[in-house]
């Protein structure tokens, strides 16, 4: 019977599942989640908008995200010096035009809906 050593990964290569990271990218999916569209926020209005206690761990996030081109950054000059601006970009208007079709189409399916039930709740009157 020969035992096999298990092949060590290299020390520059991370787990996949480290707490750190799995945190990193949840706090990431919240920030996708939570920020509007096509409005610039601050690192702090978005540690605000989250509800993270730490601005400094959101900004990296915020960077994180703008490098991988889910999110736009802009500088301004602020009161302190200079100031990044945040955005998530914005859908475009044909998904716009396909949602409120899709949107008609579920009211029109209400209504009907609310008819037959009323239909049917006067059928059951007049019968008792």
């Amino acid at each position: 019977m020969t035992f096999r050593a298990p092949i060590s990964r290299s020390l520059t290569e991370r787990a996949s599942n480290d707490p750190q990271r799995m945190r990193a990218r949840k706090i990431e999916a919240t920030i996708i989640e939570m920020m509007p569209a096509n409005k610039w926020l601050s690192s702090r209005a978005v540690s605000r908008l989250i509800g993270a206690a730490d601005e400094r761990k959101t900004r990296a996030r915020l960077d994180r995200l703008m490098g991988s081109g889910e999110i736009e950054r802009k500088s301004e000059q602020g009161d302190h010096g200079l100031v990044y601006l945040y955005r998530k970009p914005g859908t475009s208007t044909n998904s716009i035009r396909q949602d409120s079709v899709q949107l008609r189409a579920l009211i029109s399916d209400l209504r009907r809906g609310i008819r037959y039930l009323e239909a049917s709740h006067l059928e059951r009157k007049f019968v008792s």
